[in-house]
């Protein structure tokens, strides 16, 4: 056993040179460059830009609406029921053709008695009424056409014709009237006033009585008026498009008169 590890160390002694050679290896050296070596500065690479979300509103901005200029006018239509005390004693009441040939050319003038009862004459009736409202603070111009009447004392007072006395009856009166003004949205509360010009006619119903031949009939007498006065009162907005109004009404030039009306009215106007 010995022998046979002597023997193998020296294999190993003789053959060590050998395998140096064998693996040996020959590094050629790089190739001379034929030129300059060109150095290439590295650019440096930008940052990212951080972009920060925009900050949340606590409410959305919302653009008001453009307001149309035909949003500033609007129709208006109405019914009225209206009565007034008014003074009819400033005409001569003249019978021109009537049937009863006997009272032919009688004149009732200031100086008859009976002119008493056409001083404060009640007369009441209804109305229509159409115009504009406009740029909130204007109302009108507004056309109304107002139809009514009366009943009168009907006491026989003595004429200027011997035997003649006459009673006054009743009344009927047609008024076409133009209104325009101002009025003061308050929300649903609309105070206003108004400028009014009326003419009109009215129809008198007279009773004729002959001291002999007692009551001979009825005959009927027209005149003319002619108002200048104002109205002043609130409209009451009940709901989008109708308002019901109540107003003191007065005209001091003309015949006068007082009293009031109701309305109730359709127009484009809302509650705000």
């Amino acid at each position: 056993m010995k022998r046979f590890s002597l023997a193998f160390v020296l294999v190993l002694l003789v053959s060590a040179p050998a395998l140096a050679q064998t693996l040996a290896v020959e590094v050629a050296p790089p190739a001379a460059s034929s030129g300059p070596i060109e150095i290439v500065p590295q650019q440096p690479v930008a940052a990212p830009i951080a972009v920060a979300p925009p900050a949340p509103s606590s409410a959305p901005i919302v653009a008001a609406p453009q307001r149309d200029e035909s949003d500033e006018l609007a129709g208006y239509s109405g019914l009225m029921l209206w009565g007034e005390q008014m003074n009819l004693s400033g005409s001569e009441l003249t019978f021109r053709n009537p049937e009863i040939q006997a009272v032919t050319g009688l004149v009732l003038d200031a100086e008859w008695a009976g002119q008493a009862a056409l001083r404060e004459q009640a007369l009441g009736g209804i109305g229509v009424a159409v115009g504009m409202r406009g740029f909130e603070y204007l109302r009108g111009p507004e056309l109304r056409l107002m139809f009514g009447g009366g009943e009168m004392d009907g006491a026989y007072v003595p004429t200027t014709m011997e035997g003649i006395d006459v009673a006054l009856e009743s009344a009927f009166t047609f008024r076409l009237e133009a209104a325009v003004g101002l009025q003061i949205p308050l929300g649903p509360v609309v105070p206003y006033v108004l400028a009014r010009a009326a003419v009109g006619a009215v129809w008198l119903d007279v009773g004729v009585r002959d001291a002999r031949l007692g009551e001979l009939g009825t005959e009927t007498l027209d005149m003319t008026t002619l108002e200048l006065g104002i109205e002043a009162g609130m409209g009451f907005r009940l709901c989008e498009g109708f308002e019901m109004g109540i107003a003191f009404r007065g005209s001091f030039l003309g015949n006068e008169s007082l009293g009031g009306v109701l309305t109730l009215g359709f127009d484009g106007s809302t509650i705000d």
